[in-house]
């Protein structure tokens, strides 16, 4: 589970909004999304932080 704090709150909500428009399919099963934005954490040398809602999006839509 991505806890809300790991991006700031309003940026967490765009992005889950975001991906589950995009990979409705992927918000029909619990967890999918926060396992794909965990993994795109990891690729991304470990933070989200500082990156656009758009790339993190993107990146994570690649894993989803």
């Amino acid at each position: 589970f991505i806890s809300p704090n790991t991006l700031n709150s309003s940026s967490f909500t765009k992005l889950t909004k975001k991906l589950r428009e995009i990979h409705p399919e992927a918000s029909r099963r619990e967890g999918k999304i926060a396992d794909a934005l965990l993994e795109a954490r990891k690729n991304g040398r470990g933070a989200l932080s500082g990156s656009s809602v758009k790339s993190v999006a993107e990146r994570t839509s690649v894993i989803l």
